[in-house]
């Protein structure tokens, strides 16, 4: 019983202590990259990586869409016993009561609503024979929703809530629009909207195919989780000043290593020192004159500049006034010749760098000093082994 007692009360003391180490770490964590910058898509200049609470979002609109889609379905018709009201229409039918896990879903249209994608505005009806869309509820003409566009019309109705198919019938293989009215007599403005409203049916089509939808998010017409989620991504990951452009003949880690340089995020002497690590010297181990940074290490190092002006003879290109690496990544922007020729010159750019940055690890943490001839040859190899693949 003592020795429970002993242990009980040393528990704080454990407690602190464990408390104590993980601050310690947390003060030792180097962080390189803000996370915004990772999820950012590639096309606005970030890493790329999925967005979880995007790909979350586009999963639970994709059971939206299926209801709109697959309406036949048992769970759809389900939910629709559940939700659906005779009296309201809604685009997508909830009962705010009624708690759940599809209330949550058709919450979803909500949050896309705050980053601007208006999700039943992507969903676009595909008109047929009418049996299953509604006639003043859904925009099935493209010139909007009718019980909006007349409203004196949409008072007047007997079934506000008819289908297409109960709205027309077809005499000797033309269309007639027919109307279940509370009352015979129409006001002068009834009448308006209802010559207004003929003129926008007359460019109707109709067909014996079922009513179909068309997700206008993306060309096949069909959802695409992918789609969504990329619309997200877009709206909320804004354009970074610089966009890198993302080479496929490269392996995946030399064009990470192109787009840490560009925004000064490699360990780097100087970048470990400014993040509070211990360093002995922040000496440039290759030239043993200057601070090591990125500009240095890669553009500025008396042994770098070699490399380069091979590889510039190599390569026909004229590097001079070069002074950062968004240039020298850019600089194929400037070049006369096809997006093939311009690709490699890129690669071989990434290759030059991904090589300078290996010669540093080996001169740092293997002591072993390479020359500026052998970093060449690697280049000149390495690029033709990945542009023939």
């Amino acid at each position: 019983m003592q020795r429970q007692n002993a242990r009980v009360d040393n528990f704080p003391d454990l407690a602190n202590s464990i408390s104590n180490s993980k601050n310690a770490e947390a003060k030792l964590t180097t962080y390189w990259i803000s996370w915004d910058k990772v999820l950012t898509p590639k096309k606005n200049g970030g890493l790329g990586a999925i967005s979880l609470r995007a790909a979350n979002l586009a999963l639970l609109g994709k059971w939206l869409w299926r209801l709109k889609s697959d309406v036949s379905s048992l769970w759809a018709r389900l939910v629709l016993s559940i939700h659906s009201s005779s009296r309201v229409w809604k685009f997508f039918p909830v009962r705010m009561g009624i708690t759940g896990v599809w209330k949550n879903i058709v919450s979803v249209s909500n949050d896309l609503n705050l980053c601007n994608i208006n999700f039943m505005e992507l969903c676009k009806k595909q008109l047929g024979a009418g049996n299953g869309t509604f006639f003043w509820y859904e925009d099935w003409t493209g010139s909007g929703i009718l019980k909006d566009i007349f409203p004196d019309l949409f008072q007047l109705e007997s079934r506000k809530m008819c289908l297409i198919r109960d709205r027309y019938q077809m005499n000797g293989g033309s269309l007639e629009w027919v109307w279940e009215w509370k009352r015979m007599t129409l006001s002068m403005a009834e009448k308006i909207e209802l010559s207004c409203c003929k003129l926008i049916l007359q460019s109707v089509n109709i067909s014996n195919v079922k009513d179909s939808w068309r997700w206008l998010g993306d060309n096949s017409g069909n959802f695409a989780v992918g789609s969504l989620r990329r619309m997200w991504e877009e709206f909320s990951f804004p354009e970074l000043a610089y966009k890198h452009f993302w080479n496929n003949w490269v392996p995946i880690k030399v064009n990470f290593l192109g787009w840490r340089a560009v925004l000064n995020r490699l360990p780097s002497k100087r970048g470990l020192a400014n993040r509070g690590v211990h360093m002995t010297s922040t000496t440039c181990v290759l030239c043993d004159a200057d601070e090591e940074s990125e500009t240095h290490l890669f553009l500025q190092c008396t042994w770098v500049k070699e490399i380069w002006a091979s590889i510039a003879l190599w390569c026909e290109l004229d590097l001079s006034g070069i002074d950062s690496m968004e240039q020298i990544l850019a600089i194929t922007h400037a070049l006369l010749q096809s997006n093939a020729q311009k690709k490699a010159v890129n690669t071989i750019i990434l290759a030059t760098i991904c090589f300078i940055w290996k010669a540093r690890n080996d001169a740092i943490f293997n002591n072993k000093r390479v020359s500026t001839r052998l970093v060449v040859e690697e280049v000149k190899s390495n690029t033709f082994l990945w542009v023939k693949k």
